[in-house]
C-alpha cells in the first residue's frame, strides 16, 4: 500500500534481532529461545543467544515476562527456560536501558523498573 500524505505507513516487517523476537512472542505468547531462534534467525546475527538471553531476563526482572524450566529429559541437560508474556506493551519492543535500570516502553513512554534478582541466576 502506497504512502499517503498525513497518514502513518503501518509497518509490517520488524526489522531488528529484538524486534523481530517481540513479534513472535506476542503472537505466540510464550516460547523458548531456541524456538525464537528458529522462527527469527538466518545466522547473520552473532550470539543472537545471548542478545535474547539477556533481554529477555531483563523483561523478567521487570516483571513483563515470566520464566519457568522446561525439562528435555535428557540426561545430560538442565533444560531450557520458556518465557511467557505477561504484559503486551504493543507492537513496538520494550527497550532495556541499563544505565537508567529501567525498560523503555516506546509505545506508551513509560518505564518499568528493574527489579535486583534475589536468586542471583538470572
Amino acid at each position: 500500500m502506497p504512502a499517503v500524505k498525513g497518514r502513518p505507513v503501518v509497518r509490517t516487517k520488524a526489522v531488528g534481532l529484538r524486534n523481530k523476537a517481540w513479534w513472535v512472542l506476542r503472537k505466540n505468547k510464550s516460547m523458548t529461545i531456541c524456538q525464537i531462534q528458529a522462527s527469527i534467525c538466518d545466522g547473520s546475527e552473532g550470539d543472537s543467544t545471548g542478545n535474547l538471553r539477556g533481554w529477555l531476563n531483563d523483561l523478567v526482572k521487570a516483571g513483563l515476562f515470566s520464566r519457568a524450566l522446561i525439562p528435555d529429559g535428557k540426561l545430560n541437560s538442565n533444560g531450557s527456560y520458556e518465557y511467557r508474556i505477561l504484559k503486551d506493551l504493543g507492537a513496538k519492543a520494550p527497550v532495556v536501558q541499563k544505565s537508567k535500570g529501567v525498560i523503555y516502553d516506546p509505545n506508551t513512554g513509560n518505564t518499568y523498573p528493574l527489579q535486583s534478582d534475589k536468586a542471583g541466576d538470572l
